[in-house]
């Protein structure tokens, strides 16, 4: 499945919150696509983590957040491809949860 933003004079319509002659669509701008990736990354992202994908105007930036709501530094992969950029955060919040669940049994042993 592949997620399509459409664009056009005809997508704007199908918007409510931008309303009639609200949106400035270019017919001539092509329909983007966000594919499957975005989805298999929000099954495999730990329970309480949050990734999120700014976009402006010449860049995009993904920031990550731990279980905690603390924010995780990520700038080393800030110049790399985006959807790199979404596999390395996913990656390190899992292997984060992972060693953290790893300590827990090895202290849970220990008290025993």
């Amino acid at each position: 499945m592949v997620a399509v933003l459409k664009t056009g004079t005809g997508a704007c319509r199908s918007i409510p919150a931008w309303g009639a002659g609200g949106c400035r669509c270019d017919s001539d701008v092509p329909d983007l696509k966000a594919d499957n990736s975005l989805k298999e990354a929000a099954k495999i992202l730990p329970e309480g983590w949050n990734i999120s994908i700014d976009i402006e105007r010449g860049s995009a930036v993904v920031s990550i957040w731990d279980n905690d709501g603390e924010p995780i530094d990520n700038s080393e992969y800030e110049d790399i491809d985006l959807t790199q950029e979404i596999k390395n955060a996913v990656a390190y919040a899992v292997q984060y949860e992972n060693d953290h669940k790893l300590a827990d049994k090895r202290r849970s042993r220990q008290r025993y």
